[in-house]
């Protein structure tokens, strides 16, 4: 197999025998020579995977189209920090628990995902599709003020009662059908964001921006604050 591999795209020296010298991580070469030796894909941590991500520039286009379709795939606790998953299928994925701060999930199909207690500081979901996804108890709040953007994104359907997301963009993004409950919006940015038949009881909305936003049909039960339409960010 490693006959295939452009040598152009090896990256390294060459000594007189013939032999290539890699100059590459053995942590993050690993499971690459292990999908050269077999032909599976094998990762258990985050700088392995940083490894499969690099695997393009050895010419081995399939193991990286591999990593960025994981479908379906069991990958719960995982350090994905500040990981481009922009346009990657991650349908029915289980990433519970998982670090995924400022992670690029942008246009990136998570329906039917599971990202319960996920860490999703600053992350990145503009016109993501995580319809029918839990992110139950998740943080999206950075501490060092970077708000996560799920901006256009489609979350009907999606269950992210207890998460905190202060700041959170959710502009025009869709929250029809969508269980909120108990969430912290704090100066949240809900701006022309469909809200049919959402359940936001028990949230936090104050300083939250809703103009234009579709509410019918929402239930604002046991509001921690009083609730005012005509709310905009400062």
């Amino acid at each position: 197999m490693t006959s295939e591999i452009p040598i152009r795209c090896l990256g390294g020296t060459s000594r007189t025998s013939g032999a290539h010298l890699i100059d590459h991580s053995p942590d993050h070469f690993e499971p690459i020579l292990n999908y050269l030796r077999h032909g599976q894909l094998i990762i258990n941590l985050r700088h392995q995977l940083i490894g499969v991500l690099s695997s393009r520039l050895f010419g081995i286009e399939q193991l990286a189209e591999q990593l960025e379709t994981p479908q379906g795939k069991d990958c719960p606790r995982l350090d994905l920090r500040y990981i481009n998953f922009k346009m990657a299928n991650l349908k029915g994925t289980n990433l519970t628990h998982a670090n995924l701060s400022g992670a690029n999930l942008e246009r990136a199909d998570l329906s039917m995902a599971c990202l319960d207690g996920a860490n999703l500081q600053g992350v990145k979901m503009l016109c993501t599709n995580a319809e029918g996804a839990t992110l139950r108890s998740c943080n999206f709040e950075d501490p060092a003020g970077i708000k996560a953007n799920l901006e256009g994104a489609n979350l009907k359907g999606v269950d992210m009662e207890g998460s905190q997301m202060t700041g959170i963009n959710l502009r025009v993004a869709t929250l029809k059908n969508a269980k909120l409950k108990n969430c912290n919006l704090r100066g949240a940015t809900l701006a022309g964001t469909d809200l049919e038949n959402c359940d936001l009881s028990g949230c936090d909305l104050q300083e939250a921006n809703l103009r234009g936003s579709n509410v019918k049909g929402a239930i604002f039960e046991e509001m921690l604050t009083p609730l005012h339409m005509s709310q905009s960010v400062r």
